[in-house]
């Protein structure tokens, strides 16, 4: 799992950190600033690897629940899977 904060001034970046000391599989990145969220987004898909990549904001609008939900979609041959709101 690849997080990117982009510049928020809270401790995001440092409970990130502490996420990915705990865990070899969480990369933390942290952006100079907020860069935008399409910037933030960039930077971790530079980083990333794998036949899938789900890409989610953090503030949870859409929770990684769904994830699931988004594969089995994958898996039966779509290439792109998206949440829609309603």
């Amino acid at each position: 799992m690849v997080s990117v904060d982009d510049g928020s001034t809270d401790k995001t970046y440092e409970i990130l950190e502490a996420a990915a000391r705990q865990d070899a599989s969480i990369l933390a990145m942290s952006l100079s600033r907020d860069f935008g969220h399409q910037a933030g987004i960039s930077a971790a898909l530079d980083r990333v690897s794998g036949e899938a990549v789900v890409v989610m904001d953090g503030d949870l609008q859409d929770g990684p629940g769904v994830i699931p939900q988004f594969m089995k979609k994958w898996h039966k041959g779509f290439g792109v899977v998206y949440a829609k709101r309603v």
